[in-house]
């Protein structure tokens, strides 16, 4: 495992907004950790996807890591599983950024599921982690989501660009785990 880097930055205005020496590299195993206000190395086989300059976005700092499944397709409730397994959930969304991180792995035709489902009422998809929050809609591709319903789920369309659709939980993808950390 490569040593921790140095700490480049820290905002003025907010000491949680710091970053790693790393942080220009999308498939880094380095984060930041507002607690500690130190960087560390994310778990086995996670890396952190900093996103910088993704979306055009200013908000190159994450203190997330995340596990990218491409050895095998599950199902919605196998790909949950399986991340709950390694103490970590599907991805959710927050923003832009998070979501240029989520789909510079799934360039071309890839797809990969994320924490988002219809549990009550159909074409109201939420996060799970959050089952308050909705899914933004500035985050599904246009015209999503459409048909569908309760028992379906939001993935990453790698082949429609940066954004989300739907598919029933029972389809087979690709997905993306998180680890809060």
């Amino acid at each position: 495992m490569p040593s921790t880097p140095r700490e480049l930055t820290c905002s003025a205005a907010a000491e949680d907004t710091c970053q790693c020496e790393n942080y220009r590299n999308i498939d880094s195993p380095y984060y930041w950790s507002p607690s500690e206000k130190n960087c560390r190395t994310c778990p086995n086989g996670y890396l952190s996807g900093y996103g910088y300059n993704i979306q055009n976005s200013l908000n190159s700092i994450t203190s997330r890591c995340y596990r990218v499944e491409y050895s095998s397709t599950l199902s919605y409730s196998a790909a949950l599983a399986s991340c709950t397994a390694n103490a970590a959930h599907l991805i959710n969304i927050r923003n832009s950024m998070e979501m240029g991180v989520a789909a510079y792995w799934s360039s071309g035709t890839r797809s990969f599921w994320v924490g988002a489902t219809a549990l009550s009422t159909a074409n109201t998809f939420t996060w799970r982690n959050w089952l308050s929050t909705t899914v933004d809609a500035d985050l599904w591709c246009r015209g999503e989501p459409t048909g569908g319903g309760v028992g379906w789920g939001a993935y990453i369309h790698g082949d429609r660009g940066d954004c989300l659709d739907q598919a029933a939980v029972t389809t087979n993808l690709y997905f993306i785990c998180e680890y809060s950390v």
